[in-house]
């Protein structure tokens, strides 16, 4: 835990706002081109992955790439079906479905919403033994089970001397205000430029929960400590 704060209701939650901002929040001078962000801890299918997806992809450059390591084993959305069916579909088509009340699932249209905006933004990647390249692509993403190959396929796209971040807890953490380029809890933004060697990962549960094992207050801690 990292503070207690009680009191007058408003105040109190100023106060506790400040506290979690540089716990919860990221800030950076620039957006780099390409994103490589943990799911993790909201992995246990895409539903919960929207999270990171819509977190992290406000830090993405404009055209730029998200890739997005979740293991998803559950799949896309198994308990929020009709956002599937929403396929590639545009924000104002969507919500014309829902005013003529043909959306019994109002919940995954709200979803949905969220995510076409980042969709219609940046291309997004996702590395994952769950969710396979045809399923991803109903919903017009991109999906395959190596790092490597996504990581190569984004420096194809944008050059290879693109600007690179990582966010290592992508469901917990959001860009904030952009006051300079220094460590957050979940991003390391040191971002680096061009291409360096990476490791072949090909498990992608145990790579999602290695670059965002623990929480963010733990995470912070270390950080401190180093």
């Amino acid at each position: 835990m990292a503070a207690v704060v009680a009191g007058d209701v408003v105040k109190a939650h100023r106060a506790g706002v400040e506290i979690a901002r540089p716990i919860y929040t990221m800030e950076l001078e620039e957006r780099p081109d390409i994103v490589v962000a943990s799911s993790h801890p909201a992995d246990r299918d895409l539903w919960q992955g929207f999270k990171p997806v819509n977190n992290c992809g406000m830090v993405v450059k404009d055209g730029g790439t998200l890739i997005l390591l979740i293991p998803a084993p559950e799949g896309i959305a198994p308990d929020h079906t009709q956002l599937v069916d929403f396929g590639t579909a545009s924000a104002t088509g969507v919500l014309a479905l829902v005013e003529q009340g043909k959306v019994a699932d109002e919940v995954a249209a709200a979803t949905y919403l969220a995510f076409e905006r980042t969709r219609r933004r940046v291309n997004i990647v996702l590395v994952s033994d769950g969710v396979s390249c045809t399923e991803a692509a109903k919903i017009g993403i991109s999906a395959t089970t190596s790092f490597p190959e996504a990581l190569s396929a984004a420096f194809e796209r944008h050059g290879r001397s693109a600007r690179v971040g990582v966010v290592t807890q992508g469901a917990d953490i959001m860009r904030g205000r952009c006051e300079g380029s220094r460590s957050s809890g979940g991003i390391r933004v040191g971002v680096e430029s061009g291409v360096k060697e990476c490791p072949t990962l090909t498990n992608t549960t145990h790579h999602s929960e290695s670059l965002g094992g623990g929480s963010p207050c733990a995470r912070k801690r270390r950080t401190r400590q180093h």
